[in-house]
């Protein structure tokens, strides 16, 4: 699960403290989180599932809703627990949810099989 879950569930009731200087100077590693996204979302599809169930709550314009709600979908699809009826009933965003199941389908089995290789 993304630390931005976090992060916006904190924000949820706190604010944060704004410092205008450097806190932690960090590499990013061949094996970090940014790199391998995909495979982080392949091992965890329901972390997935749940930060994108939030994502398109706290989505600030329609273009960033539409972004979760397809990879909402494509993490209930990777993880074999999530039906296509759960994956639409437990969607904050039923009727998008819908109308993408079938591209985002298609999307998720391209880029899926292009990973398996």
């Amino acid at each position: 699960m993304p630390l931005s879950y976090v992060y916006d569930q904190i924000d949820q009731k706190y604010q944060y403290k704004i410092i205008h200087e450097d806190v932690m100077v960090s590499e990013y590693l061949d094996d970090g989180i940014t790199r391998n996204k995909k495979n982080i979302l392949l091992k965890n599809p329901k972390g997935f599932i749940l930060f994108n169930k939030q994502r398109m709550v706290l989505a600030p314009n329609f273009r960033l809703k539409v972004k979760a709600v397809i990879l909402y979908i494509i993490s209930s699809i990777l993880d074999k627990d999530t039906s296509f009826s759960k994956c639409i009933k437990e969607s904050p965003q039923k009727l998008l949810t819908i109308l993408l199941y079938l591209p985002s389908f298609i999307l998720c089995k391209v880029v899926y099989e292009k990973s398996k290789k």
